[in-house]
């Protein structure tokens, strides 16, 4: 065989390779368009289903959806990220959404993990709320950061700056620092109103002060609140405090 006849057979077999590879890639771009095509037709149809079922904006990401009577949460590709389970859920906010579930009330983070459950409502009380984690309770502020450690058996709300709180049985209480101003003592203590609290020892309730000092015995089958120094007790006894 001649040098021009080698030199014709790979300029040949050039061409034909470069016509493969040509072909080939335009196989595979076509393919690639193809599943890019489908991807966004399944998209779209996400974008169609949800659009619907969104109940509130998409705040950080993720937004909350009502499937078949329960609320979940879908991300901005508008796939289901937090399964719904939930009874009414709410837009996130610093990495945080308010759920309900029957009449519990818990915050989320935004993989669906419950980080505390509220003591029933979220409800504040000079600038904190109490709530749960597990079976312990403890103080959030309003940007939902804690301010007391769950660490109580039990809570209530603060007020004049004080709330009782149960470790164990007993119930004492606190300080906004979370420091106990009156140990825990008691069998069942109710909040601060005009400088005085119910407490209960046994089955009888009586008055402290804020020093936990008796004020009035433990002589009566219920409480009142303190208004004005005078509480009402539940044998109809008004009695009053010279503050």
């Amino acid at each position: 065989m001649s040098i021009i006849s080698v030199i014709g057979v790979v300029i040949l077999l050039f061409l034909l390779y470069s016509v493969v590879v040509i072909v080939k890639d335009e196989i595979e771009r076509y393919a690639t368009k193809r599943q890019e095509n489908k991807i966004w037709k399944q998209y779209w149809k996400k974008v169609d289903y949800y659009r619907n079922l969104i109940t509130a904006h998409f705040c950080e990401g993720l937004a909350p959806v009502k499937i078949n009577s329960k609320y979940g949460y879908i991300n901005d590709n508008y796939d289901v990220v937090i399964q719904p389970q939930f009874d009414k859920a709410y837009s996130f906010y610093d990495g945080m959404a308010i759920v309900t579930k029957g009449n519990k009330e818990a915050v989320i983070d935004k993989t669906g993990k419950v980080i505390f459950i509220t003591f029933g409502k979220i409800r504040y009380s000079e600038g904190v709320a109490v709530v749960s984690s597990g079976t312990k309770f403890g103080y959030i502020d309003i940007n939902a950061e804690y301010v007391i450690l769950p660490k109580y058996d039990g809570a209530m709300d603060f007020n004049e700056g004080v709330a009782a709180v149960k470790l164990g049985e007993k119930w004492g209480f606190i300080n906004k620092r979370g420091e106990i101003i009156i140990n825990p003592q008691y069998d069942d203590a109710m909040n601060f109103h005009d400088g005085y609290a119910a407490v209960k020892l046994g089955n009888k309730w009586g008055y402290i002060n804020k020093v936990g000092q008796i004020v009035i015995g433990f002589n009566y089958d219920g409480y009142g609140v303190f208004e004005d120094g005078y509480v009402r007790c539940y044998n109809m006894i008004n009695k009053k405090i010279n503050k």
